[in-house]
């Protein structure tokens, strides 16, 4: 991608993709963690479902109002990759989500349960299985690339930004021999 932006412009790109990044580092954050014996009730599960769903919803409409707010209808090196990093963040985001899905039936299941006894706190005691926590790392895995996705596309961007190294503003002093020495 050539570097002959407007420096705003591509301010503007890399402000975007790192505020993504980090709000999809925050919204891994939300998805319960892998434990077998503290498995995630079905109200964690919807406040990380909805929590990824937003982050989902982002993303699509910053790649459409990117799109959208392109230079008169013609469309800059710069948006395309905008776009297609939002567009990549955004499929990775619904495959969380496909992933934190898998979840919700068996912890369903976990919350009819009749026969599991009740803990402390008046949650059932049964445990979740394999599968369950395999579905919830593949989500954080999911989010996680994600925001590392962002970031490094930022990184690029920022690379565009920083200034030519200026070349020695003064030429180098002659050399002047040092006083002599005796022998």
């Amino acid at each position: 991608m050539p570097a002959e932006y407007p420096p705003a412009d591509v301010r503007n790109a890399v402000h975007q993709l790192r505020t993504l990044a980090e709000r999809t580092h925050h919204t891994a954050d939300e998805v319960p963690f892998p434990d077998p014996y503290h498995p995630p009730r079905l109200c964690d599960l919807h406040d990380s479902a909805f929590a990824i769903a937003r982050l989902l919803t982002y993303l699509v409409h910053d790649a459409e109002m990117t799109r959208i707010t392109g230079a008169g209808g013609r469309r800059t090196a710069l948006d395309r990759f905008v776009i297609t990093e939002l567009t990549l963040a955004a499929a990775s985001t619904g495959r969380a989500l496909a992933a934190l899905s898998e979840v919700i039936a068996p912890a369903g299941a976990r919350a009819i349960d009749d026969t599991a006894p009740f803990d402390a706190v008046g949650n059932r005691t049964k445990r979740a299985t394999p599968v369950e926590l395999d579905w919830i790392q593949a989500a954080h895995a999911h989010l996680a690339a994600t925001s590392h996705r962002l970031h490094q596309a930022a990184d690029h961007l920022h690379t565009l930004q920083a200034p030519p190294v200026p070349a020695a503003a003064a030429p180098p002093a002659p050399h002047r021999p040092g006083p002599a020495r005796s022998p």
